[in-house]
């Protein structure tokens, strides 16, 4: 009698529909059930740091003054008396900021002269201020700080660990050791040349003025590439309008100009356009010298006139019988007679 063999093959048996989306279900409640605790978690620590920082700031205020600097507020802690032979010496911490540190030292220092530990914002008892964090940011925060707190130099910058760092840069920029202030000066004024005209034009930078706020500008470009950058120092705005295109649809420097224009809150206007006769805008027609050089053409082009000095022509509309400006931007052009009454200058 033979032996019949047979093989069997054991397999798992594949879960049903019906098992599937149990599973679905389930796995959706807890992933939902998670999230909900997490969000609930997270509502609770805020809730708590909130009250926390209430009952730190109610237990430790802060031991001098908060002063606005520019929409937010530094902390600057001054002790000891100003004598006329003693400059006043500025504490600057390192990371992070706590003017705090200076605790075992400012009392002691103070009985020589004045001393004054303050926050870096978003340090200590400061509010957090605008980014980016560097040198340069904090050091002109430090001197819009003192100025706004009528602390009167001269000063003896004292920093520790980083900032060392931050002490050189505000010398550098506001004690003449790096750039003289005199050559500073001399940058954002515009040059005068010797028959008394002046160009507008500083040591690298284009001068102007909007609505009463100076305003220092320059802009470059080369094959791909078109730049502006414009600063307002009076406010402690800059722009920079950086494009890789040869010709962008926007015009940075009216970019930049509109962007500056609406963080200092006077966004800028056209004046109301008027409508000159054909004779009156033909009067004006010719080229304009400028340093003894034709610089400015002028052109009517049916009922308006174009302006161009090497680049694109740029559309001039009228607002009164002798001024012009271009739209979206604070250009102005001003006509002048002599005294036989023929057009013979042009004014910016």
């Amino acid at each position: 009698m033979s032996a019949i063999e047979t093989t069997r093959t054991r397999y798992r048996a594949s879960p049903s529909q019906p098992q599937r989306n149990r599973w679905l279900v389930w796995s959706t409640r807890l992933l939902l059930g998670l999230l909900v605790s997490l969000m609930v978690l997270a509502g609770i620590g805020g809730t708590y740091q909130a009250i926390a920082t209430a009952r730190d700031e109610r237990a430790f205020p802060p031991p001098g003054k908060l002063v606005d600097v520019g929409g937010y507020r530094l902390h600057i802690h001054c002790t000891g008396q100003a004598l006329a032979d003693n400059p006043t010496v500025i504490l600057l911490d390192g990371l992070p900021s706590m003017s705090a540190i200076w605790a075992n030292v400012q009392p002691d220092v103070a009985q020589i002269t004045r001393v004054c530990a303050y926050d870096r914002a978003g340090g200590g008892w400061s509010d957090p201020g605008p980014k980016p964090r560097d040198a340069q940011q904090i050091a002109g925060e430090l001197h819009t700080l003192l100025a706004q707190a009528e602390i009167a130099g001269p000063y003896v910058l004292v920093g520790h660990s980083f900032g060392g760092l931050y002490a050189r840069m505000y010398a550098g920029l506001y004690t003449g050791k790096l750039v003289k202030q005199a050559t500073l000066r001399r940058a954002f004024k515009p040059y005068t040349l010797r028959n008394g005209q002046s160009t507008g034009y500083g040591y690298g930078w284009v001068i102007g003025n909007y609505e009463g706020h100076p305003i220092a500008e320059h802009n470059g470009g080369i094959n791909g590439f078109h730049t502006q950058v414009m600063r307002l120092p009076a406010d402690k705005v800059y722009a920079a309008i950086l494009t890789n295109m040869d010709n962008p649809p926007v015009d940075p420097g009216d970019l930049a100009f509109t962007i500056v224009a609406m963080v200092i809150g006077k966004p800028y206007q056209d004046p109301t356009a008027i409508t000159l006769p054909v004779s009156t805008l033909a009067a004006y027609e010719g080229v304009y010298l400028f340093n003894g050089q034709p610089t400015v053409v002028i052109r009517r082009e049916g009922g308006h006139l174009t302006m161009q000095m090497g680049g694109p022509a740029t559309v001039l509309r009228p607002f009164s019988a002798n001024e012009f400006f271009a739209a979206g931007i604070p250009l102005r052009i001003k006509f002048a007679k002599n005294n036989t009454g023929e057009v013979n200058e042009l004014k910016f």
